[in-house]
């Protein structure tokens, strides 16, 4: 099984001449046993802070979050799209294309105007169903509305300070609730993009692979596409088990006694257990809330 996953890898990635051939990685062992599993190549410029955007991402019609869901702290959580406007469910994603080598999971449209700091509507959306079923409908709406956010549109970038605006709500007004709160919700855009972003094969072949290798192609591809969760911040992995963003701006201005990052965290830890392995825990070991230069995320299996 692990020979024809690879074997089907291979045949992705030479399906496009502009793609590296996977080389034969004779010491790396797959997890289910055995030897000889082949491993693809997947650049991916670790240790460096991500490229900005290109410009032609920014202000786009396109909704690149990254994300699906595992269980929350309480019990399940509904499915990725619960809560959320009917054309949130869309198959497609208009003007953009996947890639199955994950070198690239989501490429943006072309065509679309710079803008400012924007980031993706998940960090929105997915808070609002966890919100609804923790304090109710009409509450929520209160919430939303003292924090001066309206709900955006599953489609297109949106710009980051209403984002930041509904979690420090969220922070002031449901107090040690708010942690779980704030997770349940990176856990669902977690589940998002495994359910919407990451192609069926991609994800196939990253289970295959050990998971010092997948953890590599992993957090290369996030690093690509970090500029739809951190908006005007800088993320880079410093390896593949260790994340930092510089300047987070969804907790931009706030102090705190401990870590804040809640929704990031889960994120990462969502994808990292689904696609790397199931014991991976991603905590948050520093904090720009607590006077740390930088928010660094440690994922540890």
């Amino acid at each position: 099984m692990i020979a024809a996953t690879a074997g089907l890898g291979r045949a992705l990635a030479q399906s496009d001449p502009s793609r590296p051939a996977l080389p034969r990685r004779a010491e790396d062992t797959p997890r289910g046993g055995g030897a000889g599993a082949t491993a693809p190549a997947f650049p991916a410029p670790l240790g460096a802070p991500a490229m900005a955007p290109p410009a032609e991402a920014q202000g786009g019609t396109l909704n690149p979050d990254f994300g699906p869901d595992l269980v929350s702290d309480t019990g399940p959580i509904a499915g990725p799209t619960a809560g959320l406007p009917a054309d949130a469910t869309r198959g497609a994603v208009p003007g953009a294309t996947l890639d199955p080598t994950l070198t690239g999971v989501l490429e943006p449209p072309q065509g679309a105007v710079a803008g400012a700091a924007r980031i993706g509507p998940n960090a929105i959306l997915q808070l609002l169903p966890v919100l609804d079923r923790a304090i109710g409908p009409e509450a929520r709406a209160a919430l939303l509305d003292t924090a001066g956010v309206t709900v955006p549109a599953p489609e297109g970038m949106i710009p980051e300070a209403p984002a930041a605006a509904l979690h420090r709500a969220v922070r002031a007004a449901c107090g040690r609730q708010a942690p779980g709160l704030l997770a349940q919700a990176g856990r669902a855009t977690g589940q998002y993009i495994l359910a919407r972003r990451i192609p069926p094969l991609a994800q196939s072949l990253l289970k295959a692979l050990p998971a010092p290798l997948a953890a590599r192609a992993l957090s290369g591809a996030i690093s690509r596409h970090a500029w739809t969760f951190v908006g005007s911040g800088q993320f880079s992995a410093r390896t593949p088990w260790l994340f930092e963003i510089a300047e987070n701006p969804v907790i931009s201005g706030e102090r705190a006694s401990g870590p804040i990052c809640h929704w990031h965290a889960a994120v990462f830890e969502t994808l990292y257990r689904t696609l790397v392995d199931p014991r991976c825990r991603c905590r948050e070991v520093a904090c720009r809330a607590q006077g740390a230069p930088v928010c660094r995320f440690e994922i540890t299996r």
